[in-house]
């Protein structure tokens, strides 16, 4: 919610009544119970997450966090396309469509894929 208010310039009144409202509708516990990176955690299917190094939309390290808790996943870099771009960029394409092949040796998938280190 924080990142989405500072984008949309929501002052800072209006994101705790915001964050009330969700509390009061949802419980307490709604930021962890909707948490995608401790969903992830738990997560047993393989995953591509795609993420821009330039999003302004999504700060590239959220991307990066959710990778590095979801076993098995595979953080595909890009640069220049922003949040919306990189849903036509065709090397994007290729490397989701060599992901769900289950080809992680192909060259479009293995050029921007970020390995996890222990």
């Amino acid at each position: 919610v924080s990142s989405f208010a500072t984008q949309v310039g929501l002052p800072a009144k209006a994101v705790a009544n915001f964050r009330e409202r969700l509390d009061a509708r949802f419980g307490a516990d709604f930021w962890q119970t909707y948490s995608p990176v401790d969903h992830a955690e738990r997560a047993r299917t393989p995953a591509l997450v795609i993420h821009d190094l330039e999003d302004r939309e999504v700060p590239f390290g959220e991307g990066r966090l959710l990778h590095f808790a979801w076993p098995g996943s595979h953080l595909f870099t890009t640069r220049h396309l922003g949040h919306s771009r990189i849903l036509r960029d065709p090397k994007v394409c290729q490397a989701v469509v060599a992901f769900a092949r289950g080809d992680q040796n192909d060259r479009a998938f293995q050029n921007y894929q970020e390995r996890k280190t222990s």
